[in-house]
C-alpha cells in the first residue's frame, strides 16, 4: 500500500493536513535539537520528513539509520535528503521496527512520525526503541490522533472517514489507501492509554504533547540513566534483544 502512495505522499500529507505536518515535525524535533551530536534510528521514516526536520532544526548528527518496509518511500528519502544536500551520514535501511537491525544502547533518540499506528505489535516496538537506545536516551513520536473533546473527536472522524479518502482518491488515485487512514487512527490507543505502554516498556519522563486540538500528538520517554537502571533491574527485568549490527561510525 505504501509502495503504491509513495510518489503523491508528500504532497497529501500537505494537503489532508491542512497545511500543519511540518510544523508538528518541527515541534517534535526540538526535543532532541539541542541534545550534542546524536546517533539516531528514525522508525517508520518514509520520504524521510522527520529526520530532515531534525537536521534543519540544528541538530547535530554524528550518524542515522532510518528504517521504513516501503522500498518505494525509502527511494524517495534518500532523492530528497540528496536534494537537499543533506551531509548527515544517513543509513536508509528497509526493515521491520519490531526487529531493528541497530546494536543494543546505540542510539541517542529514536524518532518516529505517523507511523507508529500502523504497527500491529505496539509493545514489541517500544521494547526495540528501547533496547537501542543509551541510557539517558530519548524516544519522540509523532502521531495521528483522535482528539479527546467528544464534538471535536465527532468532527474529525467525519473529515477523516470521508473527506481524508475521497481526497486521496482523486489526488492519489488511491481510496483505499486514505481510508485505512482512518482506520488506523482511530484504532490507535488514545495519549493515555498509549503514554502507559510506554511506561510499561520501561520508560520514564514520559510526556503527552496534543497538537492542533489533538489531531496529533507528542509522545516523549527516556530510557533510564545508569543508576536508575541499577534500581530498576533489582526489581524487573528490562527490555532487552540480540544486537544484530552498529550504527556506522
Amino acid at each position: 500500500m505504501f509502495d503504491r502512495v509513495a510518489r503523491r505522499y508528500d504532497f497529501l500529507n500537505r494537503i489532508l493536513s491542512l497545511g500543519q505536518d511540518r510544523r508538528w515535525r518541527r515541534r517534535a524535533a526540538a526535543s532532541l535539537a539541542n541534545a550534542g551530536a546524536l546517533r539516531v534510528l528514525d522508525l517508520a521514516t518514509g520520504t524521510g520528513d522527520q529526520l530532515l526536520a531534525l537536521v534543519g532544526a540544528g541538530a547535530i548528527i554524528r550518524g542515522a539509520v532510518a528504517v521504513d518496509l516501503s522500498e518505494a518511500m525509502l527511494a524517495r528519502a534518500r532523492h530528497k535528503a540528496a536534494r537537499k544536500g543533506i551531509d548527515t551520514p544517513v543509513v536508509w535501511c528497509r526493515g521491520d521496527a519490531g526487529a531493528m537491525p541497530v546494536a543494543d544502547g546505540s542510539c541517542d533518540g529514536v524518532t518516529a512520525a505517523f507511523g507508529v499506528r500502523n504497527m500491529s505489535d505496539l509493545a514489541a516496538v517500544l521494547g526495540e526503541a528501547f533496547r537501542v537506545l543509551k541510557p539517558g536516551g530519548r524516544l519522540i513520536i509523532l502521531e495521528l490522533t483522535a482528539p479527546q473533546n467528544a464534538i471535536l473527536r465527532y468532527l474529525h472522524r467525519l473529515y477523516c472517514r470521508w473527506i481524508v479518502p475521497v481526497t486521496g482518491a482523486i489526488l492519489a488515485g488511491d481510496y483505499r489507501a486514505y481510508l485505512y487512514l482512518h482506520k488506523s487512527i482511530q484504532r490507535f490507543p488514545d495519549p493515555p492509554t498509549f503514554c502507559a505502554t510506554m511506561k510499561t516498556a520501561g520508560f520514564v519522563d514520559t510526556r503527552v504533547q496534543p497538537l492542533f486540538f489533538g489531531a496529533a500528538t507528542v509522545f516523549e520517554g527516556q530510557r533510564p540513566n545508569a543508576g536508575q537502571e541499577a534500581n530498576n533491574n533489582a526489581s524487573a527485568d528490562t527490555p532487552s534483544a540480540q544486537a544484530r549490527s552498529t550504527l556506522a561510525e
